[in-house]
């Protein structure tokens, strides 16, 4: 299982090898934040306006097996840290990823969870796996809402039970 703590040495561990390729940036990177939420909405995210990097839990935390997953997630926001604001995913940030030794492309494929099917919540009387949009999953994951798992079924979604 990939916890909060190895996520941020895996980011404390990506920031010191990006200063290592880009010494002209080592006062950026040193002030880069990191957070980490449950987010359905991305991965992970740089975000240049206040220099952070927020990396989703969800997406890693299931096993060890996601590690590759994480450290391509973490170099690819990174090369957004030392390209320039606005590049995006232009032939510059291209550049800064494949030095950075992150896929230069969109971060593997998202889990299901993005198109709609949850996989941690089924159904608490007949199993069943349920499908919620990202804003349901969102409210359903703080505890703000609570969804039946269909007209037949009386039963409310609940965690998957392993």
């Amino acid at each position: 299982m990939i916890t909060d703590e190895i996520i941020l040495q895996e980011l404390e561990q990506a920031r010191q090898e990006a200063i290592a390729k880009f010494p002209e940036q080592k006062w950026k990177l040193l002030a880069v934040r990191f957070e980490i939420k449950d987010r359905v909405s991305f991965m992970g995210l740089y975000t240049a306006r206040v220099n952070s990097i927020t990396i989703s839990r969800i997406y890693f935390k299931d096993s060890l097996e996601n590690m590759t997953n994480l450290r391509n997630t973490i170099r690819h926001e990174f090369a957004h840290a030392v390209s320039p604001i606005g590049e995006g995913h232009g032939r510059i940030w291209k550049k800064n990823a494949q030095i950075l030794g992150a896929k230069p492309s969109r971060c593997g494929s998202m889990p299901p969870v993005v198109t709609g099917l949850l996989c941690d919540a089924e159904c608490c009387r007949c199993k069943k796996p349920i499908e919620l949009t990202k804003r349901q999953y969102s409210k359903w994951k703080k505890g703000t809402a609570r969804y039946a798992c269909s007209r037949q079924c009386p039963g409310i979604v609940s965690q998957k039970s392993s």
